[in-house]
């Protein structure tokens, strides 16, 4: 499992979050309106949350230190009429819902997870939208 999948698993599981999101139907009915890319697909309806991955590294080469550190931007926008206070909520929920939030990986364990409060994400297109960077410490299992 990625680390994407285990923040996506998180996420969906916590009905804060999903209660404040809009749906989108990948085929086999509508879930969440989460999505592992950026930008969403343009078809999907607002208040909508995407993962990324920004930066991955591999902190050591022995099995004692295996594992490494992942950055990630959660972003949150919702409809070009939803007021800065709606889409301010949701971007609330995903930081309660991230920091030092416990998360499962196979092969990893996932030994920290810290989110910095949401700041504004200016959008060109007049979406209100927030950013969540977060930062994950992995150790490989033996």
């Amino acid at each position: 499992m990625s680390i994407l999948k285990a923040y996506y698993q998180h996420l969906a599981a916590d009905t804060t979050v999903t209660g404040k999101l809009g749906t989108y139907n990948f085929g086999s009915g509508s879930v969440p309106a989460i999505f592992t890319v950026d930008p969403a697909p343009s078809d999907a309806e607002t208040r909508i949350l995407t993962i990324v991955v920004v930066t991955s590294t591999d902190k050591g080469t022995d099995r004692a230190t295996r594992g490494g550190e992942v950055q990630l931007d959660l972003k949150v926008y919702g409809a070009k009429n939803d007021s800065a206070k709606v889409v301010e909520e949701l971007a609330y929920a995903v930081w309660s819902s991230m920091d030092r939030a416990v998360l499962t990986m196979s092969g990893f364990k996932v030994t920290y997870t810290m989110a910095k409060l949401p700041v504004d994400l200016a959008d060109p297109e007049g979406y209100p939208g927030f950013l969540i960077s977060c930062r994950s410490l992995l150790r490989e299992e033996s």
